[in-house]
Parts: structure tokens; sequence; C-alpha cells
């Protein structure tokens, strides 16, 4: 949402050609402020009246725990590393615990 409503006046014979250029980043990370400054939108007018207006967040956008975990992963390849091989030892000990535990042949007398 735009900081203020921008406000132009024209003459009424006067042709209203009005140039707006949008200044934002394609994708916002979370977590976002409500207020805070996103991007802005530039209005020209055929004076070269220049009106510059902001851009700012209408509500607070929070980060989401799997977001959070990702970013933290791109941030630090050692914490996908170390994810990894506490995964791969977590399966080792379960096969081995299996192959420990499984059952005996009956042995018969006779």
């Amino acid at each position: 949402m735009p900081a203020y409503d921008p406000v132009h006046i024209w003459r009424k014979d006067a042709a209203k050609n009005l140039q707006v250029k949008f200044d934002h980043p394609a994708e916002v990370m979370a977590p976002v402020k409500k207020g805070q400054k996103l991007g802005q939108v530039v209005l020209t007018d055929e004076d070269g009246f220049t009106q510059a207006v902001d851009l700012l967040a209408a509500q607070e956008v929070k980060q989401t725990v799997a977001a959070h975990i990702v970013g933290k992963a791109e941030a630090t390849p050692s914490f996908v590393f170390i994810g990894g091989c506490l995964t791969l030892g977590a399966f080792y000990m379960r096969a081995k615990t299996r192959r420990r535990f499984r059952p005996s042949k009956a042995i018969r007398h006779g």
C-alpha cells in the first residue's frame, strides 16, 4: 500500500500523460513488519514533475518454521552435512539393532 495517496491536479484542457514506474523487488522474504518499506512508485507528468511514493507493508507477515530451517540450511552448508550424518547414523543404528534381535531358529532335541 502507498505511504500516502499521491495527489495530482490537471488542467481541464491538458492531456493526462502520466508515467508510472514501480521500483520494488520481485520477492520479499519474511518476516515483514507492518509499515516496512517494500518499494517505491514514481509518478512523472508531461511537465517533468516527479513524485515518489513509498510502498509499505499493510500488515505483518511472520516467517514459518519451515522457511526458517531452509534459510538456515542455505546460509550454512554445514547444517545440511551435519543433519545428513545424523540421519544416516540413525538409520544405521536402527538396522544394526534389528539384526541383533532377530529370532533364532528353534533347536530340535531328538
